[in-house]
C-alpha cells in the first residue's frame, strides 16, 4: 500500500510518537559512516527530538551511541585513546553536556558528525526528500538551522581529533 505524505510533517507518525506524553526522549545508534544523518527522515527526526528538548519539555533527552570497533582508536575528551571495543553513550542531552572524560566518539563518527549536510541527505523515494527538505526551509528555520543543531553535537569530539592530527583548516572550520 502507499501511504498519502502528510501535508504537516508534525502529523508524521515519528513526530506523533516523539511529542507523546509518554516518550521521554530518543536514542540514535551512530556507525562509523554515521548513516542515520545522511537520511532525510532521521535527520528530521532529529529536528523534532531536539525541537522538544529546547522548548516544552526539557527533561526529554536526545542522546547519541556510537560503537568504536576492537582496534580502532578512540579519543576521548581528555585526549586519552583505547582500542577497546567500546560503545559510547555521549551524557543524558547530547554531546554538549558530555564532556565529563568518561568517554568519547570514534574518530571517524566525530568526523563524519561536524560533516552533516541535510541537503545531501537521502530518501528511499525522492518525493520524501524534496518534502522534508520543503518542510525544514520553510517551518525549522532552514536547513542551516538544522545542519547546526545537529553538527554542534560533535564539535568537542571533532576538535581533539582535528588537534591530534595538526590539521589547522578543519579546525579553523570549527571556529
Amino acid at each position: 500500500s502507499n501511504l498519502a505524505f502528510p501535508d504537516n510533517m508534525e502529523q508524521t507518525p515519528f513526530a506523533l510518537a516523539l511529542k507523546s506524553d509518554t516518550c521521554y526522549g530518543a536514542v540514535v545508534i551512530l556507525d562509523s559512516e554515521v548513516t542515520p544523518f545522511r537520511r532525510s527522515w532521521c535527520l528530521l527526526e532529529a529536528h523534532v527530538a531536539l525541537q522538544q528538548r529546547a522548548s516544552s519539555r526539557p527533561s526529554f533527552w536526545y542522546d547519541l551511541v556510537a560503537w568504536a570497533p576492537q582496534g580502532e582508536w578512540h579519543y576521548t575528551f581528555f585526549g586519552h585513546t583505547s582500542e577497546r571495543a567500546t560503545a559510547s553513550l555521549q551524557g543524558r542531552g547530547g554531546f554538549v553536556d558530555a564532556a565529563d572524560g568518561f568517554g568519547g566518539l570514534p574518530k571517524k563518527v566525530a568526523t563524519a558528525g561536524v560533516r552533516i549536510d541535510f541537503n545531501e541527505a537521502e530518501a528511499t523515494k525522492e518525493e520524501d526528500r524534496k518534502q522534508i527538505l520543503g518542510y525544514v526551509t520553510k517551518d525549522c528555520g532552514g536547513i542551516d538551522v538544522l545542519n547546526y543543531a545537529v553538527r554542534k553535537r560533535f564539535v568537542a569530539a571533532a576538535s581533539g581529533v582535528f588537534a591530534v592530527r595538526g590539521d589547522r583548516p578543519a579546525l579553523k572550520q570549527l571556529l
